[in-house]
């Protein structure tokens, strides 16, 4: 239960029972002073009745009475309708005492009236009666000289009604007092446990507000407390560093799962281009065997693996790169130059010369190209320069409104005038053809200035 209280009803509890145990003290010393005070004031009135006894046993000494005569007074003393003495000599014998409706206050405390005998002074105590134990008496041991041979106690009682009666109504007012003072005191008290609270409950809900994952909140610079001023300043020093960590962790966390998903897709592009690149290469060979007799078989194999190498050109660029799209362009300048070193016969330099615009493509459609353009170089390698020892071929990307036109020519010896390369039966031609058309939806066109010149086109 104590754990559900909030904090301001804590602190008021605490206040209040503090409080209250103050009170309680307070009071308790008050009412034990008091008590004592009215004690006093009737063991004093106890004193000075039994002043006159030892007056007038000292009279009837100096008058020469007798024992006799000094015991009959103090009978008399003891019989009085208001009298509540009893007289005992000092071998502790009873000479005079109350009258039946006093029968309550006969007994004797025998040890006590040794001391008071022994001693030659006052003894006096409080003492309860059997049939009212909530009534206090007073009793007071005098010592009295009762003739030149004998002496005694006079034991004298008195009920203390009346200080009873003022205590219990001191009681009454202290307990109402009491219960006044702390209803003033909860209400003057509250709204400054409350004041003193807030701080500490601001930094117990901030706290909260933390432990459920939210750092926005923030403790208010209370300008008026130098030290309030300082926890808050501390406090939100730390959840500025806080907020800080948790901004970069959360930058940290989404730049991961990005990467984790464009590794993905990566991924998965990988697999996809894996698959197309190897139905190509089947395709490619398909062609290769369907040209039968037309080639020699280490010819053949010479022409599929250059193929097979383009393609794995095209595919360790998109490795490398990590990308969606392709620079076709830098493909061509990677790869051509070096087919042109590879396939150049002994004593012959041939130089491919790549220049333009970057055309970014997809994987699909990069490769296609560059197989088209592998074609197409190769083409002008194996018959554009018979007998010569050196040529140029150039291939030129052109990038305008969407409209991709790349140019593969060479200075070579040109086309012959009635020769149709579309129509010529040669695997290389079919193939860039098939690659244009079909998988770049362009064309592919022929002409022959200055040397022979293949132009394709097509749109992103």
């Amino acid at each position: 239960m104590w754990q559900e209280l909030s904090l301001r009803w804590r602190l008021t509890l605490l206040y209040t029972l503090l409080l209250v145990a103050f009170l309680a003290a307070l009071y308790g010393v008050v009412y034990v002073a008091l008590d004592r005070y009215l004690v006093n004031d009737a063991l004093i009135f106890l004193k000075n009745k039994a002043k006159p006894i030892n007056r007038t046993l000292h009279g009837k000494l100096d008058e020469g009475a007798s024992y006799e005569e000094s015991v009959d007074y103090l009978r008399w003393l003891a019989s009085g309708p208001e009298s509540l003495v009893m007289l005992m000599d000092n071998n502790g014998r009873i000479l005079a005492q109350p009258d039946e409706k006093h029968e309550a206050v006969r007994d004797v405390r025998r040890d006590l009236v040794a001391a008071a005998l022994a001693g030659e002074k006052d003894i006096h105590y409080i003492t309860h009666i059997p049939e009212d134990p909530r009534r206090r008496w007073l009793v007071m041991l005098h010592w009295i000289h009762i003739d030149e041979d004998s002496y005694g106690v006079a034991q004298l009682s008195m009920p203390l009604d009346r200080a009873d009666a003022l205590l219990a109504q001191v009681r009454l007012i202290m307990i109402g007092g009491g219960l006044l003072v702390v209803l003033i005191a909860i209400m003057i008290g509250s709204p400054l446990v409350a004041l003193a609270a807030q701080p500490l409950e601001d930094i117990s809900r901030t706290a909260q507000r933390i432990a459920a994952g939210d750092l926005s909140r923030r403790l208010p610079d209370r300008q008026g407390d130098r030290h309030l001023h300082q926890i808050s300043g501390v406090f939100n020093e730390m959840l500025d560093r806080l907020q800080g960590v948790a901004n970069e962790n959360a930058r940290l966390y989404e730049e991961s799962r990005q990467k984790a998903d464009t590794l993905e897709m990566l991924v998965q592009e990988m697999h996809h281009r894996i698959k197309n690149n190897l139905q190509t290469v089947a395709d490619l060979l398909e062609l290769e065997l369907l040209q039968g007799s037309k080639h020699t078989p280490e010819q053949s194999l010479r022409d599929s693996i250059a193929r097979i190498k383009t393609i794995a050109a095209v595919h360790e660029f998109l490795s490398v790169e990590q990308t969606r799209l392709t620079d076709v362009k830098e493909v061509a300048q990677s790869v051509f130059p070096a087919a042109a070193r590879s396939m150049s016969p002994p004593g012959q330099q041939i130089e491919v010369e790549v220049i333009g615009d970057s055309v970014l493509l997809p994987s699909g459609k990069a490769t296609s190209l560059v197989l088209a353009l592998n074609e197409l170089v190769t083409n002008a390698l194996e018959h554009a320069f018979p007998g010569r020892e050196t040529g140029r071929v150039r291939v030129d990307f052109h990038v305008d409104d969407g409209l991709v036109q790349v140019q593969v020519a060479d200075n070579g010896v040109g086309l012959p005038p009635d020769l149709d390369p579309l129509q010529v039966d040669t695997l290389g031609l079919r193939i860039a053809h098939a690659l244009v058309e079909k998988d770049l939806d362009g064309n592919l066109d022929f002409s022959s200035e200055q040397g022979a010149s293949a132009l394709i086109r097509f749109y992103l």
